[in-house]
């Protein structure tokens, strides 16, 4: 893979707080930050748990371009969030 290449993008509806597209957004940044858990879908979750202000995400809808990993799988399950939509 080349290095800053997208891999995968996220983006992530909360149901009571407007985010615009740039806030919601999220991608794979292994390379960049050599971080081998630094999935899209492990940064929107931690974006999004920020901006929430709670690390439980119910009532949210993630939208993903792959099928998340299984860590990645996990990590929504354990966040409590409502809805995962994948292959738009």
């Amino acid at each position: 893979m080349s290095k800053g290449k997208i891999t995968g993008i996220n983006w992530i509806l909360t149901p009571d707080k407007f985010l615009s597209l740039e806030e919601a957004k999220a991608y794979n940044q292994r390379q960049q930050l050599n971080d081998p858990t630094a999935h899209a879908e492990i940064i929107a979750l931690t974006q999004a748990a920020a901006f929430m202000e709670n690390w439980r995400l119910n009532g949210c809808t993630i939208y993903v371009t792959l099928e998340p990993c299984p860590m990645c799988a996990g990590a929504l399950v354990l966040s409590r969030m409502d809805r995962l939509v994948y292959g738009c």
